[in-house]
Order: C-alpha cells, then sequence, then structure tokens
C-alpha cells in the first residue's frame, strides 16, 4: 500500500516545528493524522454530515483543487479545515 519516495518514506506531512513539508512513513500515519483532524473539523460543526467534512477536508488540503495520483489533495492544513 505504500509509494516510495525519494526518502525511503511515504506520507507528505507538515513539519510541526517548522511549517515544511517532511516524510514520514506508511498509510497508518495518514490515516490517524486525516482521521484526527475530521475529528476536529466535526467537533466545530456538529451538524454536518460525513460528505460535508470530506469536502471540508479536500478543500482544506495543499493541492486542492488538483489531485496528485501519489498524494491525493496533498497535506491537510488543520486550522483551515476549522475554520
Amino acid at each position: 500500500m505504500q509509494r516510495a519516495g525519494d526518502s525511503g518514506r511515504t506520507s507528505v506531512v507538515a513539519g510541526y516545528n517548522s511549517n515544511t513539508i517532511d516524510y514520514v512513513g506508511g498509510s497508518s500515519v495518514a490515516t490517524s493524522t486525516t482521521a484526527g483532524i475530521a475529528a476536529l473539523v466535526w467537533s466545530r460543526y456538529p451538524s454536518w454530515t460525513r460528505d460535508q467534512v470530506l469536502t471540508r477536508l479536500k478543500q482544506s488540503a495543499k493541492l486542492y483543487p488538483n489531485r496528485d495520483a501519489n498524494f491525493g489533495y496533498g497535506p491537510i492544513d488543520a486550522l483551515k479545515a476549522v475554520q
């Protein structure tokens, strides 16, 4: 399920301290991070449907509206997603 990147790690994330793009390994990292951001969005907008939350996640991603074949819409900006 993993796609090999230049660093041998596969999931793109924003750096915690420097807001730079970095890589960490595995779909489990991407899945858990996205689930956490979805939970933040849902807590901010509790009446929203699943589809509305998904749309907000897509719209808050770095590459939106252009979907990349390897990285989808890219890293999700959690702050942008909940605003």
